[in-house]
């Protein structure tokens, strides 16, 4: 969210980690916050950054494949994996919303 662009390598991770080590996005919301929130702080290029992801997250169309898809090693439950980006995306307006800077 504090990066210029947004890559489905990202959202990819965060699945493959979460999945790997049973990591819930939803239970690191708090850690997730104050690191943002000490970021922003800051960080110009981060608050711009934030602002202009924003209006991409409300959309909907912050998740697009570029050519991740067609390079991915092992393949993936597609399914499975669109269900974890609706939940991903609860957590990342929720993340939003709980931001102060």
């Amino acid at each position: 969210m504090t990066r210029e662009g947004s890559k489905a390598r990202d959202f990819l991770d965060v699945y493959f980690i979460s999945k790997k080590f049973g990591i819930r996005p939803e239970n690191m919301t708090r850690y997730v916050v104050d690191k943002l929130n000490f970021a922003l702080k800051l960080y110009g290029k981060y608050r711009t950054n934030m602002k202009e992801k924003i209006p991409l997250l409300n959309s909907g169309k912050l998740f697009a494949w570029g050519t991740e898809k067609d390079l991915l090693l092992i393949d993936i439950d597609e399914k499975d994996f669109y269900s974890f980006l609706t939940k991903f995306d609860v957590f990342l307006k929720s993340i939003v919303s709980n931001l102060s800077y």
